[in-house]
């Protein structure tokens, strides 16, 4: 408890300082949090160190930093923050607040994501989401083990990357990480006939994510073979 106290102090005095940098702030705000077990980690009711200040802070951050270098930190941050996570959740009790938050956690990241996906900052920001969107991935399917395909998380980001323009190349790369999780069949099914017919057409196109387009269209099709065989 002691532990606990002087960290949170020493967190809330450093997001709270008016002079140091918002980098700093996040160096410091990651470092506490990489070196503290994960007792201290989760520890504090109602609201624990993982919830307030450590992932509050850096989703605020990956939301409204205007400099692109911190924002990008933020967003390898909460990476690292993500697969933390992974691990913690697997000795969570699925009933505790630990899980329950971490459940909210990888939505409001999801969000975050997604948000940053379409509508990236920049290039150097935007080469940071394939990464963060795997760690997400990853702790969703620790979150919902077994039937990955219903858990909600998942099924809301096939949503949500279906949405993305097709010259986007962060949709087929994102799709290219959901399909082996969710299946070729859930993938069509999602998007009636228009993906396989958008995929073709992307590839006729020659544009800049040509491919990355094709690639996806052979694992897809690779895939539903082998579902097909199975059924």
């Amino acid at each position: 408890e002691e532990q606990y106290e002087r960290v949170v102090k020493l967190l809330t005095n450093t997001i709270e300082d008016k002079i140091l940098p918002p980098l700093n702030k996040l160096c410091i705000v990651q470092g506490v949090a990489t070196v503290l077990p994960d007792e201290v980690l989760i520890y504090g009711s109602p609201t624990s160190l993982l919830e307030k200040p450590v992932s509050s802070y850096l989703l605020q951050e990956c939301n409204h930093a205007t400099e692109g270098t911190t924002r990008l930190f933020a967003l390898r941050s909460l990476q690292t923050l993500l697969n933390r996570c992974s691990s913690i959740v697997e000795h969570c009790d699925s009933s505790s607040a630990c899980y329950a938050y971490i459940d909210k956690l990888s939505k409001e990241s999801l969000h975050v994501t997604m948000s940053t996906w379409e509508n990236p900052p920049g290039r150097q920001v935007a080469s940071a989401i394939p990464g963060l969107f795997s760690s997400l991935v990853a702790l969703i399917e620790t979150v919902y083990p077994g039937d990955n395909k219903a858990a909600p998380g998942i099924q809301k980001m096939v949503g949500r990357v279906l949405e993305q323009p097709a010259n986007r190349k962060g949709r087929y790369i994102a799709l290219e990480t959901l399909l082996p999780i969710v299946g070729a069949k859930t993938l069509l099914e999602s998007n009636g006939d228009c993906l396989i017919k958008s995929l073709v057409n992307g590839v006729g196109d020659r544009a800049h994510t040509a491919g990355n387009i094709a690639t996806l269209l052979g694992k897809i099709l690779a895939k539903r073979k082998e579902e097909m065989y199975d059924e």
